[in-house]
C-alpha cells in the first residue's frame, strides 16, 4: 500500500494543478525598469495565478519595476497570447502547472521548476560529512553553532506545533519570500504531525528557530524551518545548521536511508539551496512542481544580463541542469570559467551551461559535466531549444 501511495503522490498534486489550471484566469502583465546587473533596460511580459509572475522575475529588477495589466487568459489562449507578445519583450515568463507545461508549450521555453529540493543519502558515519576538504565550511558552521550556544531539543506535543507555525514559520516565509510567499495551511502540517516531530534550536534554553519533519521507514522529509518572528540574524547564528544536523542524526538513529530537506525556489543562487549543498545533499526537480517558462526573442545584452545575475535550474532531457552567462567584455579565460564552474556545481545536476558573449580564450578546457557556449557561433538558433534537448553536447565552444 505505501509504495502505491508514493508512485501516486506526484500524479495526484499534478493533476490537482492542471484541474485548478483549468478553473484560473492567468493575468498577463508587463513589467518595465532596469536590471539590477549593468542597468540596462528590461521589459518582461509575465503571467501567472498570482500578480508579477513571482519568482524569479523579482530577481531581474534593481527596483520595483512598473506593471501593466495587458490581459486575462484562460489557460488553453495563453500559449497564444505568450507567442504574440514576444517580439515586443526582452523576456517572456509564465507560471503554469507541471502537465501543462508539458502538454501547451513549445520546446522553445525553458521549463524551470518552481521548487526542487535536496536530497541526502544519509551517512552511515556521522562523521563523514564533516570530514575532508570540501567538508571546510560546513565544519565552521557547526562551530558556529557551538560559539553560539545552539542545541536542539525534539517535540512531539502539537501544541508546540501551532506555536512553531504562527510564531517562527509563517513570519519567515512572509521576510524569505515576500510577496511570493504561499505558506502551507496549519491543518497540513498537523495531519502529517503524526508520522513526524518538530525539533526547537536553543539558545540558553529559549526556542529561537525549529523545523517540523516526516518519518517514513526510508526517509525523513523536513517540511519548514522558520525563526523567532521571522528573525533572519537567527539564521546567521547558525540555527538552521543546527536544525539539518538534528534532523540527519534523527534520520540516523531511525534507521532511513534519506533525508529530503524542504524545498527551495529553481535558482542555484539562493541561501537556502546553497546551504543544503554544504551537507553533500544532492538537487531532486519534484515533477509534479509547478513550472516556470521562460523564452526571449533575441539573445540581447539585457537577457545575457539577467541570466549573469540568475543562474536558473531547467529541465534537459528530463534532469536538472543550470545555465549562467559570464559577465566578461572579453574572451573568458580558464580561470573564470572554473571560477563559475565551483560556485554552480552541486551534487545532482546533470549539466552546467556557461554562455560567453565574446567566446573563450584558446586552450580553454571545461570543467566535468560542463558544456561552453560561445554565443557568437550559435546564430539564429533557438538557446533554449538547443538546451532542453540536449543538442549542445558536452562542449559547444
Amino acid at each position: 500500500m505505501q509504495a502505491i501511495e508514493a508512485r501516486a503522490f506526484p500524479l495526484r498534486y499534478a493533476l490537482r494543478g492542471f484541474v485548478r489550471a483549468l478553473k484560473t484566469g492567468f493575468a498577463v502583465e508587463r513589467l518595465s525598469g532596469t536590471t539590477k546587473r549593468h542597468g540596462l533596460p528590461a521589459s518582461i511580459i509575465v503571467a501567472g495565478t498570482r500578480p508579477g509572475g513571482g519568482y524569479p522575475a523579482n530577481q531581474v529588477f534593481a527596483r520595483a519595476p512598473k506593471r501593466v495589466l495587458l490581459s486575462s487568459e484562460p489557460l488553453w489562449m495563453l500559449p497564444r497570447t505568450l507567442a504574440e507578445l514576444t517580439p515586443s519583450a526582452d523576456l517572456v515568463l509564465a507560471r503554469v502547472d507541471a502537465l501543462s507545461a508539458r502538454m501547451l508549450f513549445s520546446s522553445d521555453y525553458l521549463h524551470i521548476p518552481s521548487w526542487v529540493t535536496m536530497r541526502l543519502e544519509v551517512p552511515r558515519d556521522l562523521c563523514s560529512p564533516t570530514a575532508g576538504k570540501r567538508a571546510k565550511s560546513l565544519r565552521a558552521d557547526l562551530a558556529r553553532v557551538q560559539q553560539n550556544r545552539i542545541t536542539c531539543e525534539l517535540s512531539h506535543s502539537a501544541a508546540d506545533l501551532e506555536e512553531f507555525y504562527h510564531g517562527f514559520y509563517v513570519p519567515y516565509a512572509r521576510q524569505h519570500f515576500g510577496q511570493g510567499a504561499r505558506p502551507v495551511g496549519l491543518p497540513v502540517f498537523l495531519r502529517r504531525f503524526e508520522h513526524g516531530g518538530l525539533f526547537w534550536a536553543l539558545q540558553d534554553g529559549q526556542r529561537i528557530a525549529g523545523g517540523n519533519f516526516v518519518a517514513g521507514s526510508a526517509m525523513l522529509r523536513l517540511e519548514a524551518l522558520g525563526t523567532r518572528d521571522g528573525d533572519r540574524c537567527i539564521v546567521e547564528m547558525g540555527a538552521f545548521t543546527a536544525l539539518c544536523w538534528a534532523q540527519i542524526k534523527h534520520a540516523h538513529a531511525l534507521g532511513c536511508r534519506e533525508v529530503s530537506f524542504n524545498a527551495s525556489p529553481g535558482v542555484l543562487t539562493d541561501g537556502t539551496l546553497r546551504y543544503k549543498r554544504k551537507f553533500g545533499a544532492r538537487i531532486v526537480d519534484l515533477g509534479y512542481s509547478a513550472r516556470r517558462l521562460l523564452r526571449w526573442a533575441k539573445l540581447n545584452p539585457t537577457v545575457v544580463a539577467v541570466l549573469a545575475t540568475t543562474p536558473l535550474i531547467f529541465q534537459e532531457q528530463g534532469h536538472p541542469s543550470t545555465l549562467r552567462a559570464l559577465d566578461v567584455a572579453k574572451r573568458a579565460s580558464q580561470d573564470e570559467v572554473a571560477q563559475a564552474y565551483r560556485f554552480l556545481r552541486t551534487p545532482g545536476l546533470y549539466r552546467i551551461h556557461l554562455l560567453s558573449p565574446a567566446g573563450f580564450a584558446d586552450h580553454v578546457t571545461a570543467p566535468p559535466q560542463t558544456c561552453l557556449l560561445d554565443l557568437r557561433t550559435i546564430g539564429e538558433d533557438n538557446l533554449a531549444t538547443l538546451l532542453t534537448s540536449g543538442a549542445l553536447g558536452e562542449t559547444f565552444s
